[in-house]
């Protein structure tokens, strides 16, 4: 995973560099990730299972032959992995779109699920489209781990991570990561706040500037500035603070751990959305921003539709943001939510009513 491209000199963040962009051996993950698939079979079981008269698992797992993505979807038909449900939920796509023998054109759709102006990645997703090469594991594998996140957010649906040996320091990177977002968000406005124009431009750190942006308090940015360091995620260079290369990246992560970065998005625009036009001399400064929420009863097909168009919308920003050269003049906060309301009935809607109570809201 890329999260720390960057030549710089302090000690901490070299430290860390080196444990998150030590080369994965994606023919060994490969492997692994078999190991894991089969649990308690043996490999001459799951061979027979396959439809081989010999071991060709061991074949597998040994590294002798490549796994082809064909005998992937097979090994997950065999053990009842329901590979289709996963992809699915893995692209927030409708399942009647997924083509687990064509999945270049689902990965060519998604522009959050994998870094598409890497001209590597995108000559190979083309070559498959065009069914110019065979498609093997290990380059599935590689072309995920080009965007941050995406391959364990894969992984992560079939198989415990924590159990895969090749990519055990990366992982618990990744799960020290969302540890520290689930903690506190703030990090992720901290970070996306360094690559602003106006504290870019500075020769030495303003905290006031860096805090205006991030939408964080003076007393607590310096705890997220150091947490952020520790993780090698941002360096100082004894003058000034820079970012990480890539914003964080959770589009195609479901996880417990994100609730709460979630929640802070939504309560922030609620709490905190201007009321009365601003001064006209504060929109020549600040980006374009709106806010609206719909709640409507509708059909499965209307809701398809949406869904379509939701992934639509995710993939054209991502593609905007991948692609903006331009100076950064704010940090902009994109929220989407859209669920159906028979998904929340734990929840105790009364307690939410009263939290939300606009009497304790900022005028």
């Amino acid at each position: 995973m890329d999260y720390l491209d960057l030549n710089v000199k302090a000690a901490n963040f070299n430290k860390m560099k080196v444990i998150t962009k030590r080369k994965v051996n994606y023919q060994i993950l490969s492997q692994e990730i078999l190991t894991e698939l089969r649990g308690g079979l043996s490999q001459r079981e799951l061979s027979q299972l396959l439809g081989f008269s010999f071991n060709q698992v061991g074949k597998w797992e040994s590294g002798a032959t490549k796994i082809k993505w064909n005998d992937f979807l097979l090994i997950c038909e065999k053990l009842n992995v329901p590979l289709t449900n996963y992809f699915s939920y893995y692209f927030n796509r409708p399942i009647e779109t997924i083509d687990l023998n064509n999945i270049s054109s689902s990965i060519l759709a998604s522009f959050s699920t994998v870094d598409l102006n890497n001209k590597d990645v995108l000559k190979i997703l083309k070559k498959w489209a065009a069914h110019k090469s065979q498609i093997y594991l290990i380059d599935f594998l590689k072309i995920l781990d080009s965007y941050p996140s995406s391959l364990f957010a894969w992984l992560m649906l079939f198989v415990d991570c924590s159990k895969i040996d090749s990519i055990k320091q990366q992982y618990n990177h990744f799960n020290n990561c969302m540890d520290a977002v689930a903690d506190n968000p703030l990090l992720i406005y901290v970070n996306a706040a360094l690559k602003v124009n106006e504290y870019q431009m500075l020769k030495e750190h303003d905290e006031l500037i860096l805090a205006k942006h991030a939408c964080i308090q003076v007393s607590h940015l310096k705890k997220s500035l150091n947490i952020l360091l520790d993780l090698g995620i941002i360096h100082y260079d004894g003058k000034k603070y820079h970012p990480c290369k890539f914003d964080f990246s959770f589009s195609n992560l479901k996880h417990r751990k994100l609730r709460k970065f979630h929640k802070y998005c939504t309560v922030l625009a609620g709490d905190g959305y201007p009321l009365t036009p601003m001064p006209i001399d504060t929109y020549r400064d600040v980006n374009i921003s709106s806010t609206s929420s719909r709640v409507n009863a509708i059909s499965k097909e209307a809701s398809d539709k949406i869904g379509k168009l939701i992934a639509k919308f995710h993939n054209e920003v991502t593609d905007v943001i991948q692609n903006d050269h331009g100076i950064k003049n704010n940090v902009q906060i994109i929220l989407l939510h859209s669920f159906s309301s028979c998904l929340l009935n734990n929840i105790d809607t009364q307690k939410l009513i009263d939290l939300c109570d606009t009497d304790k809201l900022p005028k």
